[in-house]
């Protein structure tokens, strides 16, 4: 059995991309505790399984660094002030090729964008908004239509390995000073409810990227809210948006240019069905649009 590093760190993370990291680095550090937001949260729920101590971010203090030497934060979602930075090396894993989308949404904005390329970034922190100096980056080619929950779980996976190195080799690394002239930036709000909100007269190239990246996207139908989570781009031309195309056996939505398939959709309160049960459930009524 591999040994362990003989390092003592502290985790900080609040979602699934920090449990897959976590699940990955566990065995090979010394996790003397992991910060948490709340006790209901999964990454509670997994540290009790892994047996690894909790603490509340709100209830931490600065003995309980005393003897840390890296901290480790992971899509922790919250700001960390700066007489904690300075007890010992905080290491951030980010999800993108920083300096381009520093910020909270990155994965997201990856697939909105429409890029083909994105990134993990593991940088040493300080108190800007992931400026501080890399000390590991790779490049990664996105080359299917993946998800938000897809692209996140890939860029999780990705990360274990040159985390593990960078704490290892920390002392051998030479940072390199990010150029902010380079960033770019998003944020929350940029994915909050009424940005998710899918608008029929945009093109249907840029509705299936923001339902991939909302994971769902959303829409009313007959004064009912709408999930989408699945959708392809069909080369016919749209007649009217937001209009079914009532030829088709398929749930085909027009956009601004094209038809959109709507393969996944969830009425609220129900279950994830095809487009085409969902097409099929509303032949008795005489609506053929989306609001």
């Amino acid at each position: 059995m591999k040994s362990k590093i003989h390092k003592n760190v502290i985790f900080f993370g609040s979602s699934d991309f920090s449990i897959i990291i976590l699940e990955g680095i566990y065995r090979e550090l010394n996790i003397e505790f992991i910060v948490v937001k709340n006790f209901e949260s999964e990454i509670n729920k997994i540290a009790k399984k892994l047996n690894i101590k909790t603490v509340l971010f709100s209830e931490i203090t600065l003995d309980l660094f005393e003897k840390i030497d890296f901290a480790v934060v992971a899509s922790f979602g919250a700001l960390i002030k700066e007489d904690f930075l300075n007890t010992c090396d905080f290491i951030n894993v980010h999800p993108s090729y920083l300096p381009q989308l520093r910020g909270a949404t990155p994965i997201q904005s990856t697939i909105l964008q429409g890029l083909d390329k994105t990134g993990i970034s593991i940088i040493k922190m300080n108190k800007g908004m992931d400026e501080g100096d890399i000390l590991f980056q790779k490049k990664i080619s996105i080359k299917d239509n993946l998800n938000y929950k897809e692209l996140e779980t890939k860029l999780a996976i990705d990360s274990i390995e040159s985390l593990i190195y960078c704490i290892s080799n920390f002392s051998d690394i030479t940072p390199i000073v990010q150029d902010s002239t380079l960033s770019s930036y998003c944020y929350v709000s940029d994915f909050s409810r009424d940005k998710i909100k899918i608008s029929w007269n945009r093109n249907a190239d840029y509705i299936e990227r923001l339902i991939r990246a909302a994971y769902p996207a959303w829409c009313t139908f007959n004064g009912m809210n709408i999930n989408i989570n699945k959708a392809t781009v069909v080369n016919i031309k749209s007649e009217k948006p937001s209009y079914i195309f009532r030829e088709s056996k398929d749930l085909l939505v027009g956009c601004k240019d094209f038809y959109l398939n709507i393969e996944s959709i969830q009425k609220e309160g129900g279950k994830y069905i095809t487009g085409r049960e969902f097409k099929n459930g509303i032949s008795n009524i005489n609506i053929f649009k989306f609001d």
